[in-house]
């Protein structure tokens, strides 16, 4: 009886595991050329049927990195990262099923940071660090 057990629990997990597909590290674009369609929640290339998966970045005027994010079936998905037009780290922000979901650190342009929180279901659970200007 523990075996039967033990077999259907690994065919479950395997099955879960396929399910979630993998972000396509390959699939890029420009962040620009995405378009969000509010009745399905999915950001897609010109068919809301056909949400993207991929990374999209986007580049200020001088060709310097903007903003970089990865996404699943048109929700973000993992690291979604914005940066100064000096290089520097503005802000790293974890996503999950296109809800903030774990850190979210914000920096200022000299690389200082401002604030350090965690996130659940894009709702703030704990603040770890923030600046507080002294006058």
């Amino acid at each position: 009886m523990q075996y039967y057990f033990l077999i259907a629990f690994f065919l479950l997990s395997c099955n879960q595991g396929a399910m979630k597909e993998e972000i396509n590290k390959t699939n890029t674009c420009d962040c620009k050329s995405l378009q969000y369609h509010p009745n399905y929640n999915v950001f897609h290339l010109g068919d809301p049927l056909s949400p993207f998966s991929g990374t999209c970045k986007e580049y200020y005027l001088g060709g310097k990195l903007k903003k970089t994010a990865e996404l699943l079936n048109g929700k973000y998905e993992g690291k979604l990262l914005y940066y100064y037009e000096n290089g520097q780290l503005q802000s790293d922000i974890a996503y999950e099923l296109g809800l903030m979901s774990g850190d979210k650190k914000v920096f200022e342009p000299d690389g200082k940071l401002l604030f350090h929180g965690i996130y659940k279901r894009s709702k703030l659970i704990e603040t770890i660090y923030h600046y507080k200007q002294v006058k």
